[in-house]
């Protein structure tokens, strides 16, 4: 007759885990932001492990990590603010004309596609209209002030201290009995948020300015503002650079017919930059999930979390991932 054995530290695992996906959850807020400091975290610890072979503290190497992003924001914001502030103004503010232009170009009038071409085109001039509004918004959302912005560095500081700790906290608390195959689960997955944030940090910036160059050269108006949502819709996966396209054909409508396919061929080249040549040599060492997964996971992201919840839905899967596949592996050994 078999008999049914009681692990009594299982158990309190399983609860652990249950009551803390519950309470994150719940406190949705929080949880996303503990885990954009965790991300940031991972993105800086190679550089605050570099600071600490020079000698520093661990303390002293955060420290010095965060001056130096500190100064090259600041530098950067302080060469480009001023333009970029400007254009953008000019350019949301010539919205409305570029969708008239527009529709005069594609004379359209008559047609059976009128109704369908204009409800789009006015569509797209709302969405373009309220950018400005909606990105203050998903700022405040996202980060909910100052105060919050402090939280986020103080915990992401508080995470670099005791990177090591948590790791074997977070092992500690890994429900089975078996620990050694888990050993370096977290410094893996450090590993890939850490090298996710920094690809997609410098995939935006190469795209940005090569969006801003080749707009530049072939004399579209508007360029730096039409390059920074290019650069900004990056971050999201493959329907992120088709999205940004459509601000710059709606304003080369608004030029002349050959513009537009000069636009269009511009960010096909681009596409294949990125696709052949940018993204492979940036991201080879980061998530490495299938385009279905990722899209997958940005639709359900969005749905439970808004664009927030998009944007981090693919460090979340790839975390998912690697504890599946660490689980898969620790069952085979059994």
């Amino acid at each position: 007759m078999a008999t049914l054995t009681f692990d009594a530290r299982l158990l309190k695992q399983i609860m652990f885990w249950s009551i803390l996906g519950f309470l994150l959850y719940w406190l949705m807020d929080i949880a996303i932001m503990l885990f954009i400091a965790y991300i940031i975290m991972a993105a800086i610890m190679p550089a605050v492990k570099r600071f600490e072979e020079y000698g520093l503290p661990r303390w002293a190497s955060v420290v010095s990590v965060y001056l130096v992003i500190i100064l090259i924001v600041g530098v950067g914001m302080g060469l480009t603010f001023g333009p970029f502030l400007g254009e953008m103004q000019r350019f949301f503010s010539a919205v409305p004309m570029f969708v008239q232009e527009s529709i005069v170009r594609l004379n359209i009038e008559g047609t059976p596609f009128q109704p369908y071409i204009l409800d789009a085109l006015s569509t797209i001039s709302k969405q373009l209209a309220t950018v400005p509004l909606d990105a203050v918004r998903f700022g405040a959302s996202v980060f909910g002030g100052v105060l919050d912005v402090i939280m986020m560095l103080i915990f992401t500081f508080y995470f670099s201290l005791e990177n090591e700790r948590i790791h074997k906290f977070l092992v500690a608390v890994i429900p089975t009995n078996d620990k050694k195959n888990y050993k370096n689960l977290f410094t893996l997955i450090d590993s890939k948020l850490g090298s996710w944030l920094r690809g997609e940090l410098i995939l935006m910036t190469i795209i940005g300015v090569v969006t801003y160059l080749i707009l530049r050269v072939i004399g579209l108006p508007f360029a730096l503002p039409l390059a920074i949502i290019a650069g900004i819709l990056e971050i999201v996966p493959i329907i992120g650079p088709i999205i940004s396209a459509i601000p710059a054909i709606l304003v080369a409508l608004a030029v002349s017919p050959v513009q537009v396919v000069v636009v269009v061929v511009a960010f096909i080249l681009i596409q294949q930059l990125e696709g052949s040549i940018v993204v492979p040599r940036v991201m080879k060492h980061a998530v490495g999930l299938d385009p279905l997964v990722v899209l997958i996971a940005l639709l359900i992201g969005g749905k439970l979390g808004g664009p927030m919840g998009a944007l981090l839905s693919v460090p979340v899967v790839a975390v998912i991932f690697i504890l599946y596949n660490a689980w898969v592996v620790d069952q085979k050994l059994k």
